[in-house]
């Protein structure tokens, strides 16, 4: 018995220290959020110090997987005879020995394609997607949760027109193609979610208008698209605040969600020579998923700066050396406590211009200064399902610490002379 004490209170101890260690995972898994990573398909297999520690962050930090270039067809389909899934395989099987989801990327793009796929006529065309959409589906059918069906299928410059520029689909099939698409994914495979994934549609604007008719057409005429992927390839604001970085991408997000549909950030980078500023647009971006129900995926384009596309812009959360830099901070951060943002809107700033409204961003306080009738104003906080879940009562030059609404997180309205002004907490 002796002999065994010392090992039983070793394996004690190990475990309240696994347990007790801090990720990125163990937080987005308590939240129900499918937080994930591009895999530098190479490192799976590799045996090397850096594929070592790439390895065991994306397994320690991450609960999902997407490959970054495994499954597109040119690496995939050399021949309609001849397929070769073994580095995307490799992939899958890392993730669920790790118990981990996997995102497909992607079916029908107009770039990377193996050439048999996009030759011929329309006919010709139509078929081969079909074949090579059954072929890779039928192959993951029950691994992948969520496949990139269509990507890209609007132009470079953001006018809103379809591609045409060396796509094939396009020019030869014509608009229906993405149609088609979503048609032959949903047969291959009906128990996966569909999405149409696209870049320069954070904001609202024309590219993200086009995107949203499309959708919305698709689902008028029954088309089985589930929902929309936010690439996310961005440069940092310095004043995330002052840019209403928040407020912009959660009024563009909402418009899809209100069709109905799921939303995704799918391959998120941010640009910044400056950490800080970097960590704060991280944070908002996703402060913007959790405050969505229908946005439960949250992809991070790859792991460390050294090994992005655009590692000149040190877009990624780990450095060149898998160092985590302040953006790492600022998500987990955001996962221990996914408080609402909160920002004071225009009109806030008009009435704290006319006197009637002080917001101390110092203290994060708020209080009401209405020199021509120094009267109340009314105060209700909403949670973000839009149901009021405070009411208080703000007396002029009074100052109301929106830290004490902690309990409490959401949405605040302050009726000051008949205007609402909606603030919420900045952390």
């Amino acid at each position: 018995m002796r002999l065994l004490k010392p090992f039983y209170l070793l394996l004690v101890c190990f475990i309240i220290t696994a347990d007790a260690q801090e990720s990125l995972r163990k937080y987005a898994d308590s939240l129900g959020l499918n937080i994930g990573v591009a895999i530098r398909e190479s490192y799976i297999t590799g045996t090397g110090s850096s594929a070592t520690t790439h390895n065991n962050i994306v397994k320690t930090e991450f609960n999902t997987v997407v490959c970054e270039n495994a499954m597109k067809s040119q690496n995939l389909a050399y021949s309609k005879t001849t397929y070769n899934f073994s580095t995307a395989d490799n992939v899958v099987d890392f993730a669920i020995a790790n118990k981990m989801k996997i995102r497909g990327h992607t079916l029908v793009w107009y770039r990377q394609n193996a050439q048999w796929l996009i030759s011929g006529d329309r006919e010709m065309l139509l078929a081969n997607m079909k074949y090579h959409i059954e072929k890779v589906m039928g192959h993951y059918r029950g691994k992948i949760y969520q496949w990139d069906v269509v990507n890209e299928p609007f132009d470079e410059a953001g006018s809103g027109k379809f591609r045409t520029d060396n796509n094939p689909w396009q020019t030869v099939i014509g608009e229906d193609y993405i149609d088609s698409a979503f048609v032959y994914a949903h047969a291959a495979d009906p128990g996966c979610k569909l999405y149409i994934n696209e870049f320069g549609t954070t904001f609202p604007g024309p590219k993200s208008e086009a995107l949203y008719d499309k959708v919305k057409e698709m689902l008028d005429n029954g088309i089985p698209v589930h929902g929309v992927g936010f690439q996310c390839h961005e440069g940092a604001v310095e004043d995330t605040v002052a840019a209403g970085l928040y407020a912009g991408i959660k009024y563009n997000f909402n418009r899809f969600a209100e069709l109905g549909l799921d939303l995704a950030v799918t391959e998120l980078d941010i640009q910044s020579s400056d950490p800080k500023a970097q960590a704060d647009n991280y944070r908002v971006y996703l402060q913007v998923a959790l405050s969505f129900p229908q946005c439960r995926t949250f992809v991070i384009w790859g792991v460390s700066d050294k090994d992005s596309w655009r590692s000149s812009g040190t877009p990624l959360i780990y450095d060149g050396n898998f160092k985590p830099k302040p953006a790492y901070d600022a998500l987990l951060a955001v996962l221990k406590d996914p408080t609402p943002v909160v920002l004071v809107d225009r009109r806030a700033r008009r009435l704290t211009k006319a006197g009637y409204l002080v917001y101390d961003r110092a203290n994060n306080t708020v209080r009401v200064n209405d020199p021509s009738s120094n009267g109340p104003a009314i105060m209700e906080m909403f949670d973000l399902r839009g149901a009021r879940i405070a009411k208080v009562t703000l007396r002029a030059n009074n100052p109301l610490p929106l830290s004490s609404m902690k309990t409490a997180p959401g949405t605040a309205l302050i009726r000051v002379k008949d205007e609402v002004v909606r603030i919420a907490r900045d952390k």
